[in-house]
């Protein structure tokens, strides 16, 4: 069976890469040169904006590839073997849950040090198939300097250590629990039948290992396992008023919370904490790890936030410097 998809490639965008051969592996020894879109504009995990042009492959069973580290001035080569039957697994799975949507695109993130991830994408959802390391492939010595000459001046003076990369693309396993409470003046208490309870409809994540996801309601409360969130959005309806709250979370505070929560624990479970009380213009995130009481509060300088309200501002954090429709990711 043959599927419609784009191959594509990325990497961040302070330490570009240069693909120099790709091919795809396809079961009995196929193999074929295929074309990777490079994505040099978007985030890491971003695939090319090129449209898929009616070209159908089987699934892959792996890829090989060969490409050049500006920031590094190095060579990498691997061949990734990936599971074909998973695969089709996950594309049959989206396609039956979401009848307008299935995967477009094979994303293959190339990092510093030798960094592949690999994921399988649509629109509005990715899935990380794998993250490893490749080789460094030392270069004929004329190829090698004629790629220095070209790339000498375009990248950083000082590259993050590889935990960085590592700690981007590790998973955790949480779920989100998200407007649960109100401020009472002192302190976040847990509604009661008194007060009316905020309806939370649907969420959205953007996670630093590349990944995304729609969350429906059914599924807010369910752990799963993924990366750091990065942006978030929070869809709730408060009477006939829509919200929408939007989050902008700095990759190194995150990381050192995320670190702290699950220290010497990483097959732990943890809550994510969404609050929310517009009349007394407060929110708050935080950590909460299952066999912890007490969360760890994330520093309002750490994110930021806003609010719309049927489509207009209604409330936006005092750090808040983007653009006015930052939100549409």
């Amino acid at each position: 069976m043959k599927y419609g998809y784009t191959p594509s490639s990325t990497f961040y965008s302070l330490y570009p890469v240069k693909v120099l051969e790709s091919a795809l592996l396809f079961m009995e020894e196929d193999i074929r040169p295929v074309p990777l879109y490079e994505n040099t504009t978007g985030d890491w995990g971003d695939h090319s904006p090129v449209e898929e042009d009616g070209t159908t492959y089987p699934m892959p069973g792996g890829i090989w590839l060969r490409w050049w580290s500006v920031p590094e001035q190095k060579c990498y080569d691997t061949e990734l073997f990936l599971n074909p039957k998973r695969s089709e697994k996950l594309w049959k799975e989206l396609s039956e849950g979401r009848e307008t949507e299935s995967y477009k695109y094979f994303v293959f993130g190339l990092s510093p040090y030798g960094g592949v991830a690999v994921w399988m994408k649509t629109q509005k959802k990715a899935v990380l198939l794998e993250w490893f390391y490749a080789n460094n492939d030392e270069l004929h010595t004329y190829e090698s300097i004629i790629l220095k000459k070209r790339n000498l001046i375009t990248h950083p003076s000082v590259l993050p250590p590889k935990e960085f990369f590592d700690q981007n693309m590790q998973q955790f396993t949480y779920r989100y629990v998200a407007l649960e409470d109100y401020w009472d003046g002192n302190a976040w208490q847990p509604f009661d039948d008194d007060i009316d309870e905020m309806f939370c409809d649907h969420m959205e994540e953007l996670l630093y290992d590349g990944t995304r996801d729609q969350l429906g309601s059914e599924y807010l409360f369910d752990y799963h396992q993924a990366g750091m969130p990065k942006s978030l959005a929070v869809v709730w309806y408060n009477g006939r008023d829509e919200y929408k709250a939007y989050f902008w979370i700095k990759n190194a505070e995150i990381m050192n919370i995320f670190q702290k929560v699950f220290y010497n624990k990483s097959d732990a479970k943890a809550d994510f904490i969404i609050r929310f009380d517009l009349k007394s213009n407060k929110y708050e995130l935080a950590l909460r790890r299952e066999d912890i009481v007490q969360p760890v509060i994330i520093p309002q300088d750490d994110y930021e936030v806003l609010v719309l309200r049927n489509g207009n501002k209604c409330m936006q954090s005092d750090n808040f410097s983007r653009e006015w429709d930052a939100w549409r990711w």
